[in-house]
């Protein structure tokens, strides 16, 4: 199966204040890179890194093979950012699609999740659960890239996993880590106290 990946980088970190939270350090490098190298780890024919127009980050995506796409519409939601992404992608079997504040989620994760992948019945849409709560990354088949490309507002694609359409399975995992985003100063102070998976 030929997968690639969407990081989701371009909400406004208004619960994090006026600094974008993405590029603060955590562990001696941007947060954003702790995600984008864990990525970038798995050989995937394509990451494309969803950005506001005018974004900071393309200076910490460094000689990492990555592609930023810019979502003009970033402000009216996630959405416009998974469809912004989407519509950028090449051709490919399924797309990891994961927030770009989640540093903690290793590669062993991605694995899981593309090895029940690539085993029948491939599901639709495949996402990792923690104790029954479903978290990050999401990988979905290119069935659902239609959909995706559509989406609007800040819903992002939480109702097509719930709208009986398509074939939704849930990968118990054994890490808190798909459940754990930085939203807040407070949250990187805990942050800097946990491990960050090593590339």
């Amino acid at each position: 199966m030929k997968l690639s990946a969407i990081i989701l980088a371009s909400g406004s970190s208004t619960r994090f204040g006026v600094e974008d939270k993405l590029t603060v350090p955590l562990h001696g490098k941007p947060l954003i890179r702790h995600v984008i190298d864990t990525v970038q780890s798995l050989g995937l024919c394509q990451t494309l890194l969803v950005t506001a127009p005018a974004s900071s980050l393309a200076s910490l995506i460094g000689d990492t093979v990555v592609t930023m796409v810019t979502n003009d519409r970033y402000r009216e939601g996630m959405g416009t950012s998974i469809a912004a992404g989407v519509t950028a992608l090449a051709p490919c079997d399924g797309v990891f699609i994961l927030p770009g504040d989640m540093p903690f989620i290793d590669s062993a994760v991605f694995e899981e999740l593309r090895y029940r992948f690539d085993r029948m019945p491939a599901p639709d849409i495949l996402a990792p659960a923690f104790e029954g709560r479903r978290g990050h990354p999401v990988l979905f088949s290119a069935r659902c890239f239609g959909e995706l490309a559509g989406l609007e507002g800040d819903r992002g694609a939480a109702a097509m996993l719930a709208s009986g359409h398509y074939y939704v399975e849930l990968l118990a995992v054994s890490t808190p880590a798909i459940l754990l985003d930085i939203d807040t100063p407070e949250d990187l102070v805990r942050a800097n106290r946990y491990a960050v998976p090593q590339e």
